[in-house]
């Protein structure tokens, strides 16, 4: 792969890491939100129940929040742009190396 390539997937890497720290905030937000306590929980199955229903429902909340915040939304959008622009490089260098093996007059097996 040539270097535009390894940039290209570089930069999936960091804009999916971004998105990812995000969506943590958003959770950890939520989180912070909750009055119930872990040893609570820890006492009681129906506590615990509840609980895992709460971090269920926390979860989904802050996903929602975090589709919803403009800055989030213009982060995934830089990390699914920046998806196609590897993908497209990485097929462009395929495509490349496809045509050279051709032009070589394909005697290495392909056919």
């Amino acid at each position: 792969m040539g270097g535009e390539t390894k940039d290209a997937w570089d930069q999936v890497g960091e804009r999916f890491a971004d998105l990812g720290r995000k969506l943590s905030d958003h959770y950890k937000r939520q989180e912070g939100m909750t009055t119930q306590s872990t040893d609570e929980a820890k006492r009681k199955i129906d506590e615990a129940i509840r609980t895992v229903g709460e971090h269920v429902d926390r979860a989904f909340t802050s996903l929602g929040e975090t589709i919803r915040d403009p800055e989030t939304k213009d982060t995934a959008q830089k990390a699914v742009r920046s998806l196609g622009d590897a993908l497209d490089k990485t097929f462009a260098d395929v495509s490349e190396a496809i045509r050279r093996r051709l032009d070589r007059g394909g005697s290495s097996g392909l056919a």
